[in-house]
């Protein structure tokens, strides 16, 4: 695999701990041999899995040091420039090597080498497309490689990968390859049927009354088909939302509507409390219910109030707390618990235990404490959730040293186990619940067999969600390798490159707010030529000249920032500070909201009467880009102006009061106002500088400095009112 990965773009398809990032570090080394000048960067989507990136080629290439670094959000714009420039392999998190391509502070025309870990991310508007895309744009003869156990189930999906990352090759091998099968070990699968317990009947028998409340009227609308609520799923439930959403988006948003949604909202929430009871079990569920009713305590909009004081949701949850008093679970706690003595008592001696909750994973670990062989851990990502801190990368790095070193022998794992870490090796992997993903089980699967033959165990409880998510993924788990197969020999789609327009725009600069990088925004400025200058903009989301700003909102936020006052605090800083502001509305319906229609027409009214700010309208992120680019162009290459950053903030002292004045020229942003006065000791001698003195000063320009001298020079003509 490793030399036919040098033939070209490179897409790598193996399971999981056999080796992709080897094949990753040898074409790296093969690259560094071929070329001093030569420059490697590899990308993990998390800090963890760029931290072990890193170890893998520290460990394996031979580099003096400080050659071999990572890049991280934590470090200034400036460190990562130096850290660019002085070393030979760069890992990082994509985000970061995105936002600084954007902002132009390094160039991927050195780079002969970028490999994508977790390759199977680069869809929709991940930053790993976007990265490929910039990177065969400016070094067409770079070198992809992609690493991932699962590209897709889908021609569609493996081909929109291909395509994302510029790849013209697949290498695939799985676990029955012969060349595979040598250095892997037996892994049997079992699945164990569980019986839900009667107790649970009556309680999603209320939970069913209360979802076919809510969607009989979706359904008599013809908004959503159904034999009974049984066969509803979850996800047609959420297409449905999306689908109210653009209609709305559309069309504005009605009392029907209102209501269609409130409909839809609430019977997804009730579909979720019925899977929690069936595939997790009382305490799961109650969580659950709890934090909805906290949610509706805090926030008491008309949906939750229409749900928690609906009565069969409360009896359902009187019913569950009586369950709960009597200690009642779901019997796959019990069965799980069971299962894990019998491995620990035969001589097993790591287990990995999968659930989709860390609700159910703080109950598994607290029911296995005590268990006398079995030594629990919780294992779960770093994203806070209500009343549920998450695990530092610290934390994380910790506990899986101790599960390799023994101090723990079950992991308790949600999600954050399935991609990419280095766990050690497990003899035995027990899937508590079950997803329809299978991407997702073929990650799981790859937790055990590498070293030592494995066991696998499915807690499916029956006629649930839990068993119709078991067989798909199984399915789909078996279209995986076909359509890998059926897709290695296919022509590669080759990657969109620039288009002629694309390239109108080279030359232009802009300076963009760095929050405006979670915007697709800054990608298509980016793609059309435009020269970002990323940087915390304290007036506006956009400066194209000296005298336009841009702030740029969706109708959501726009509607927003009604709501909570900051649209007229942010169009009178805007006005402050720059001659012509311009305001963006980007959505297709700004009535889509439930705020008043007529306090919307009030606000644009008021912005494009009483502000003098005009707006304009865009239909997508894509249509915004092209207004900013197109206004940009206007101003620099008819009016000769470039982007000047103004601070709205009123000065404190009498230094920052002569950078204000100094400050308001044109051409002249807050640096350039201090180096004038360094240079010149005063505003007066500012203020009476010749034209070739200003031109003397770092940064200031022949035509600034004539602008500058006519605008002190010339008469004030003050026009009276009649």
């Amino acid at each position: 695999m490793y030399k036919e990965s040098l033939k070209g773009n490179s897409l790598i398809v193996l399971p999981t701990g056999l080796g992709k990032t080897l094949i990753a570090v040898l074409v790296a080394a093969h690259k560094l041999e071929e070329s001093a000048l030569c420059k490697i960067v590899a990308m993990a989507p998390t800090k963890p899995l760029v931290n072990q990136l890193l170890n893998s080629f520290k460990h394996s290439i031979q580099l003096e040091k400080g050659l071999i670094a990572s890049l991280t959000g934590d470090d200034p714009p400036e460190k990562r420039v130096e850290i660019w420039r002085s070393s030979r392999i760069i890992v990082s998190t994509p985000q970061v090597i995105k936002n600084d391509i954007l902002a132009s502070r390094y160039s991927l025309k050195e780079v002969c080498l970028i490999v994508f870990d977790e390759a199977h991310r680069a869809t929709g508007d991940y930053p790993y497309v976007y990265i490929a895309k910039k990177y065969l744009e400016e070094n067409p003869n770079g070198h992809i490689i992609g690493l991932t156990a699962s590209p897709g189930y889908s021609d569609e999906q493996i081909r929109e990968l291909r395509a994302n990352l510029g790849v013209t090759l697949v290498h695939f091998k799985d676990r029955d390859d012969p060349e595979v099968r040598r250095y892997v070990q037996r892994v049997n699968e079992e699945t164990l049927m569980i019986e839900p317990p009667v107790e649970f009947t009556s309680v999603v028998k209320y939970f069913d009354i209360l979802l076919e409340k809510f969607v009989k009227p979706l359904k008599e609308a013809s908004l959503i088909s159904y034999k009974d609520t049984r066969t509803l799923s979850l996800k047609k439930l959420i297409d449905l939302q999306k689908t109210l959403s653009q209609r709305v988006a559309k069309e504005g948003l009605s009392a029907e509507y209102i209501n269609y949604t409130i409909l839809v909202t609430n019977a997804i929430r009730v579909s979720h409390a019925i899977a929690l009871l069936e595939t997790q079990g009382v305490t799961s569920t109650l969580m659950y219910i709890r934090r909805v009713e906290e949610a509706a305590g805090r926030r008491m909009n008309s949906s939750l109030r229409m749900l928690v004081r609906d009565p069969f949701w409360l009896t359902a949850r009187i019913q569950l707390e009586s369950l709960s008093q009597m200690g009642l679970e779901h019997p796959k706690l019990l069965r799980l618990r069971e299962l894990l003595k019998e491995h620990f008592e035969s001589g097993g001696q790591r287990a990995l235990v999968f659930t989709n909750y860390r609700d159910t994973a703080k109950l598994i670990v607290q029911t296995l404490l005590g268990e006398g062989l079995i030594r629990p851990a919780r294992f779960v990502g770093q994203a806070d959730r209500v009343g549920d801190r998450g695990l530092t990368q610290k934390d994380q790095i910790e506990i899986l040293r101790k599960f390799r070193d023994g101090e723990y022998n079950v992991l308790v794992a949600t999600q954050v186990a399935e991609e990419g870490l280095d766990i050690a090796e497990c003899d035995f992997v027990v899937m508590y619940d079950n997803v329809p993903s299978p991407l997702r089980l073929i990650q799981r699967i790859g937790r055990t067999g590498r070293i030592s033959a494995g066991r696998i165990v499915y807690l499916v409880t029956k006629h649930t969600r839990d068993e119709v998510y078991h067989y798909i993924a199984k399915r789909r788990r078996k279209h995986v390798v076909s359509a890998i197969k059926s897709d290695v020999n296919n022509p590669p789609t080759p990657i969109s490159l620039r288009t002629t327009q694309e390239t109108m725009y080279t030359g232009i600069e802009v300076a963009a707010d760095v929050r405006e990088t979670n915007s697709e925004v800054a990608v298509y400025l980016s793609n059309l030529g435009i020269k970002l200058k990323l940087t915390k903009l304290n007036v506006s989301d956009y400066v194209v000249s000296d005298d336009i700003c841009v702030e740029r909102k969706t109708v959501d936020d726009f509607t927003a920032s009604i709501v909570d006052g900051r649209l007229f605090d942010q169009a009178l800083n805007m006005r402050r500070t720059y001659r012509k502001p311009i305001l963006i509305v980007e959505g297709e319906n700004i009535y889509s909201s439930r705020l008043n229609p007529e306090s919307i027409r009030g606000a644009l009214i008021s912005l494009a009467v009483d502000y003098s700010i005009p707006i304009l309208w865009s239909r997508s992120a894509k249509e915004t880009a092209h207004l900013i680019a197109r206004m940009a162009a206007r101003e620099q290459r008819e009016a000769g102006s470039r982007p000047i950053i103004r601070d709205s903030r009123k000065p404190v002292n009498d230094e920052q009061i002569k950078e204000f004045i100094v400050a308001s020229l044109p051409g002249v942003d807050a640096v350039r106002a201090r180096s004038l006065l360094r240079h010149f000791g005063s505003v007066l001698h500012v203020f009476t500088a010749t034209i070739e003195e200003l031109e003397s000063v770092e940064g200031i320009g022949r035509k600034t400095a004539e602008k500058i001298r006519r605008i002190l020079d010339e008469e004030y003509k003050h026009e009276q009112s009649t």
